[in-house]
């Protein structure tokens, strides 16, 4: 990885808090490296930006992999829900990663799971660029321990909430034999 650098991956639309992410860098580009990777509505006219960020845009999802071998810490603002599949990229390859605390449903098993391996990754949305200034000064300070703590978490979660294909379509093999 890169020391100290953040990154986005998304659609470059208003709902998945590419602007938050954008915002960081005014404030942190001096010494965090930015990436991004996605497409979307937002044109980014500001030539300033694009100097601070990193950009990648139409990458094959078996190239994301590759962003997070770069990143220390990925953001995830996604308005929809914190079980996405770039969440879940990133727990399967050891990427922390902050996110807004939605009171939805499927936050409460992510922040249940986190609090047990005491990762407080959550902000706030009502304080979001606060928030997450705050939050990114926090991993920075402990960095180590919260990369530590993550890859135990990731381990977890991947033996115990992700299958293979062939483990799932065997599951359910075995279940529509037995209801026949």
């Amino acid at each position: 990885t890169s020391k100290n650098s953040i990154g986005f991956i998304g659609r470059f639309e208003k709902n998945k808090g590419i602007n938050s992410f954008l915002k960081l860098q005014d404030k942190l580009s001096s010494f965090i490296k930015f990436y991004a990777i996605g497409d979307g509505e937002l044109n980014f006219q500001n030539t300033k930006i694009l100097k601070k960020i990193n950009f990648f845009k139409k990458v094959e999802n078996y190239k994301i992999n590759s962003l997070h071998k770069k990143i220390n810490l990925l953001i995830s603002i996604n308005k929809a829900g914190n079980f996405s599949n770039v969440n879940l990229e990133a727990i399967n390859n050891n990427t922390p990663f902050l996110y807004c605390d939605f009171p939805r449903q499927n936050n409460i098993l992510l922040k249940k799971l986190l609090k047990k391996f005491d990762l407080d990754l959550s902000f706030k949305k009502e304080y979001e660029n606060i928030a997450l200034l705050s939050k990114i000064e926090f991993f920075l300070r402990n960095e180590k321990k919260i990369n530590i703590n993550f890859k135990k978490f990731s381990s977890y979660f991947k033996k115990k909430y992700l299958v293979s294909w062939d483990k799932r379509l065997t599951k359910e093999l075995n279940y529509l034999k037995k209801l026949s």
